[in-house]
């Protein structure tokens, strides 16, 4: 019976433990969860930005190609 009572112990000990581990790695796995949809976010953000500024400087090269101004426009 102490035996059994032992094991017991240790298997509900190793149940709480895996219970805990449990938890802590869904908080952490939930944290990453955000943090990355944040850089992806970010990342949307930044791509949105860097195509403006592309489709700016492809529009000013075109007017300058356009108006005549080969050389200044070689330059951009």
């Amino acid at each position: 019976d102490f035996c059994n009572k032992d094991i017991d112990a240790t298997y509900q000990a190793a149940v709480n433990y895996l219970k805990s581990f449990e938890e802590k790695f869904n908080e952490k796995l939930n944290e990453l969860k955000i943090k990355l949809e944040k850089i992806r976010e970010e990342n949307i953000d930044v791509s949105k930005q860097n195509k403006k500024q592309f489709d700016d400087e492809i529009e000013i090269v075109n007017e300058i190609f356009s108006s005549g101004k080969h050389q200044e426009g070689m330059r951009k």
